[in-house]
Formats: C-alpha cells, structure tokens, sequence
C-alpha cells in the first residue's frame, strides 16, 4: 500500500467531482428542448405588437455593457496586452452593434418601414453583433500574437481602439 499526503489525497477526491460536471451538462441540455414543448401546444405564443421591452432592456443592456467594455479597452491600452485588449474590442462591438439592434426597434425611433424583416437594421444588426466579435476573438488567440506583443511597442493599440469606436459610431449613424 502506498502512502498518499493529506495534499494528494484531496486533488484525487476533487478529480473524481469532475466527472459529474459533463453527465450534468449533457443532461441539462438534454432538458432544453422540453422547455419548447409548452411553446408550441400552445401555439407558438403571443405576438408582440409594439415591443416595448425589446427596445428598452435590449438598448439600456447594450449600452452599458458597451461603455463598460469601452472602458476596459482603455484600461487595457495602458497594461499593454494585446490579447486582452482583443477580447475588449470584441465585447465592445458585440454590445455597440446589439445596442444599434435594440434602437432599431420598429416603431420607437425608427418608423415601421421595415415590411421585410431580412433586410432591415434590426436584421443585420442581430447577425453582426456576432460575426464582428468572432473576428476580434478569433485575433485575441491568434497563435503568434504572442510573439507580436514581444516585438511590436504598444502605441498603436490607441489607434486601434479608437478606429473601432468610430467604425461603431458610424455604424450607429447610418442604421440609425
């Protein structure tokens, strides 16, 4: 019999906790699609004539996480990580274009134009508040950005956060 430390004995208990995480997980997703069966018996649900809501949590959320994601992009700026200052770039966008999304409620600002739903703000907005992000993400675990932080200086990071801000802005402006 071997003779195991107070130490080693609890890493291996705590290893054995870890293989509940997954059977929870599969099971809890397992669980989602049931939630939808109330849904449709009961058709499908009530439909939003004006959504109110949707305009003002959506555009409040958004706006705030963006300025706060803006504001760790400033922080990061000065710590010096392009990897981090990537993530905050991506959160910022995500939250700014999905902030566009909820001002172009139709109906509150913008006027109810939009007989076609694919084509509208609203529309491009939702979908690029993910693309836009995955491209900041994808950038922030590039694999030799490592190496590009160790050779390239930081100032140019400024530059960069601020060339996102605008591009948002305008974004903002012309769906707006």
């Amino acid at each position: 019999m071997v003779a195991r430390s107070p130490a080693a004995r609890s890493v291996r208990q705590g290893s054995r906790r870890l293989w509940a995480w997954p059977d929870a997980l599969i099971g809890l997703g397992l669980l989602v699609p049931a939630t939808f069966v109330p849904l449709a018996a009961m058709g499908g649900g009530g439909l939003l004539v004006v959504p109110n809501q949707h305009f003002y949590i959506v555009s409040a959320v958004s706006i705030i996480a963006a300025l706060i994601a803006g504001a760790l992009a400033l922080a990061t700026v000065q710590i010096g990580l392009y990897r981090v200052l990537f993530l905050c770039l991506g959160f910022m966008s995500l939250c700014a274009i999905f902030a566009v999304h909820g001002l172009t409620t139709p109906g509150i600002l913008v006027p109810n134009l939009f007989k076609e739903y694919s084509g509208s703000a609203v529309a491009i907005s939702a979908y690029l508040s993910l693309a836009i992000p995955a491209l900041f993400f994808a950038a922030s675990y590039a694999p030799g950005l490592a190496r590009l932080e160790s050779r390239l200086p930081f100032w140019p990071a400024g530059w960069l956060v601020l060339a996102v801000v605008i591009a948002l802005v305008v974004y903002a402006g012309v769906a707006i």
